[in-house]
C-alpha cells in the first residue's frame, strides 16, 4: 500500500491508466476519441504529421484513416509501426 508520502511524490500515483474505445477519423488529420471514462474529445495530429518524418506516411489520407486502437485501448495505432499511448491522447484531447 503506497503511503501518502508517496502519492505527494508521484502525482501520477493512484492514477487509473487510459483506455481508448471509440475512434473516428474526422476532417483532416483528426481523430475524434471515446474513452471508457466516457470522456470524449478529439486529437488533431496535423502539426505532429507535418513535421515529423516519423508519421510522414500518414500525410496519405487513405493512411491516416487507416487507424485502429491497440490492445487493451491503450493506443491508437497504424501500418508501420506508428502508435500513440492512450495517456499522452486523453492529455491531448479537446473536449468534444
Amino acid at each position: 500500500m503506497q503511503s501518502t508520502a508517496d502519492t505527494e511524490s508521484d502525482p501520477a500515483a493512484g492514477l487509473i491508466p487510459a483506455r481508448i474505445v471509440a475512434a473516428r477519423v474526422r476532417d483532416g488529420y483528426t481523430v475524434a476519441l471515446e474513452f471508457a471514462d466516457g470522456f470524449r474529445g478529439s486529437v488533431d495530429f496535423g502539426e505532429s504529421i507535418r513535421s515529423d518524418r516519423v508519421t510522414a506516411a500518414l500525410r496519405d489520407p487513405a493512411a491516416f484513416s487507416s487507424v485502429r486502437i491497440g490492445p487493451r485501448g491503450r493506443s491508437l495505432e497504424w501500418p508501420g509501426d506508428i502508435d500513440f499511448c492512450a495517456d499522452a491522447l486523453r492529455l491531448r484531447a479537446r473536449p468534444e
